[in-house]
């Protein structure tokens, strides 16, 4: 069964409403499936057996239990996972999804994170942390994280490089310095920040 995302559902529907006189190309275009239905009120649009990205990570959190990891589910949610929903369109109704769905791929990667860790495969955990902090560049733990992760293998320039990274875009998102948790953490394993950020 394919797996789409919901951006490519929303981007297919949007195109129907807009180019009513061709909507199956749009669909095509998209490689999703669905059935126009007339209604009282106008047309619905339904999709056929495909699956998207929302309704995977809502299946998930629903049969998930602490105890038990489903590894390969949890790997496929990760690698669907693209962060801000409908390519960062500032939909109010969007926000709480993303706020949920945000917290549920942090949890997935921290539990895969700490299972990587545990067997000793520190290379997976620094994949993972990398491709989190691609879509959550200013996450703390995260990036406290993987830097514990480059101060254990004594690659001290790659904390350097990450750092500086993180208080670029940190005082460029946010206006202002990292939290002081994260600076003494840096000025512990790399001597006064006055060389860093």
């Amino acid at each position: 069964m394919p797996i789409a995302t919901i951006s490519d559902l929303f981007f297919c529907y949007m195109s129907i409403q807009f180019h009513p006189i061709s909507p199956v190309f749009w669909v095509k275009e998209c490689e999703i499936e669905i059935n126009i239905l007339k209604t009282i009120d106008g047309y619905t649009v339904e999709s056929v057996p495909c699956e998207y990205d929302v309704q995977l990570f809502q299946k998930y959190e629903a049969a998930a239990s602490d105890e038990h990891l489903d590894v390969e589910k949890a790997e496929q949610l990760c690698a669907l996972y693209r962060g801000l929903l409908f390519e960062k369109k500032d939909y109010l109704w969007k926000v709480p999804l993303e706020v949920a769905f945000g917290k549920h791929y942090t949890s997935l990667t921290r539990r895969l994170v700490d299972r990587d860790l545990e067997r000793g495969d520190w290379k997976k955990a620094e994949q993972r942390l990398e491709c989190f902090l691609a879509v959550y560049p200013m996450h703390e733990e995260m990036n406290l994280s993987l830097w514990q992760i480059y101060v254990c293998h004594g690659d001290l320039q790659k904390v350097t490089q990450q750092y500086d990274h993180f208080v670029r875009v940190y005082r460029g998102e946010m206006g202002v310095e990292p939290s002081n948790e994260v600076k003494n953490w840096v000025e512990h394993a790399l001597g006064p920040l006055q060389k860093y950020g």
